[in-house]
């Protein structure tokens, strides 16, 4: 009888041991998973920026608004209409998943005034798989009194590996009721060397596929491109981002320059 009570007793305290240890060992545990790891904030606000020049990124993911003063320095050829400055607008917005939307007022790579509303929506792939298909559409009117201008539509592409960044666009576009219409390839490249700073490039490459009389009567008027390095850097919700380079203008065979800075900032 003895004997039987002490290997109950026994029992007991290593059931009690076990029990007092399983907290423990789960609290250990949760200790030893992995933390979720959150990109620094001037990091966070680079990525959200949804353009550059031109060139959409296919990475939309976090819903947030921005905004954006645009200066624009074109140094056309006299040939193409001579040097021009001038300043615009950009807002845009992302309410739902994989969706954002922009808003431009200002002046195209033609030199008119093409106040512009865009979509751009994220298809396949995220940031996690360092992939992503996306589509753009976009309307441009030349002016706020007139419905004639131009819509666009095209595929988006993107590639982000550790520090690099690559995101790549072919778009279409056709006239409202003018008959023309054209394509353009575009792409932007960027590394970060520090959390705050990216530095890369941005190139454009348009082509007439319908071709306007005017165009035709010039060499290499059905055609123009633009390519140069790009810098961005960002404090905490701001960002300022430069880039400047050399760009072939329609209607002439000579080449110019052209710069723009955009500074803004982004709620999120």
């Amino acid at each position: 009888m003895t004997k039987m009570l002490t290997f109950g007793l026994s029992l007991a305290v290593l059931g009690l041991n076990s029990v007092s240890a399983a907290p423990a060992v789960a609290t250990e545990r949760e200790s030893e998973a992995p933390k979720a790891v959150h990109s620094p904030l001037p990091q966070r606000t680079i990525s959200m920026i949804p353009s550059g020049v031109d060139t959409y990124t296919a990475f939309i993911e976090e819903n947030g608004v921005g905004a954006g003063a645009v200066g624009l320095a074109d140094g056309r050829p006299e040939s193409a209409g001579g040097n021009e400055l001038s300043g615009g607008l950009r807002l845009w917005g992302s309410f739902v998943n994989r969706v954002v939307v922009q808003a431009d007022v200002g002046n195209d790579a033609k030199g008119k005034f093409v106040p512009s509303l865009s979509a751009a929506v994220r298809v396949l792939g995220d940031r996690e798989r360092g992939w992503a298909l996306g589509v753009l559409g976009r309307y441009r009117t030349e002016g706020f009194k007139t419905v004639e201008g131009e819509i666009e539509a095209g595929l988006l592409g993107g590639f982000q590996q550790r520090r690099l960044h690559l995101d790549i666009g072919l778009i279409a576009g056709v006239g409202v009721e003018e008959e023309e219409a054209d394509g353009e390839l575009l792409a932007r490249f960027g590394y970060d060397l520090l959390p705050a700073l990216r530095l890369g490039a941005e190139v454009r490459a348009r082509r007439e596929l319908a071709e306007e009389e005017e165009a035709e009567a010039v060499e290499g008027g059905e055609w123009d491109a633009f390519g140069g390095p790009q810098l961005t850097v960002a404090y905490e919700h701001f960002y300022s981002s430069v880039t400047a380079g050399i760009q072939k203008p329609r209607f002439t065979e000579d080449a110019g320059w052209m710069a723009q800075l955009v500074i803004g900032g982004i709620a999120f």
